[in-house]
Parts: C-alpha cells; structure tokens; sequence
C-alpha cells in the first residue's frame, strides 16, 4: 500500500473526527490560510484545507 495524501476542505467539527482516528494522519495543508472555504464533509460550516493520509499500522510480529 501506498500512502496517498488528500486535501480535503474541513471545518473544525469535521476535522476532530480524523484527528481521532488512529490510522489517519491529519495535519493542516497550508498554515498561513486566512480565508475559509465551505467543509467538504458536512457543507454547512467553513474550514481550512488539510492534508488527511492514511497510516499504516505496523506488524509486530513481522520485526521478530
């Protein structure tokens, strides 16, 4: 597997929800980003650009 990094337009409720997911990797896209946009998720509030990749998990068992 590869990991594929998408930018995704998210508002602060919708980003929480990746920020707790264990095998998401969640970071903002561009710091210096004043304006917001409308979230791709829920399309109601405004948010920021964020780059979401997916982590893989790392077997144990194969580092033996």
């Amino acid at each position: 597997m590869n990991n594929q990094t998408q930018i995704m337009t998210l508002c602060a409720s919708c980003a929480k929800i990746y920020y707790s997911m264990p095998d998401q990797r969640i970071r903002r896209a561009d710091r210096t980003q004043h304006i917001k946009e409308r979230c791709e998720i829920c399309q109601t509030h405004l948010g920021y650009d964020y780059a979401v990749t997916e982590v893989q998990k790392k077997d144990r068992r194969a580092g033996k």
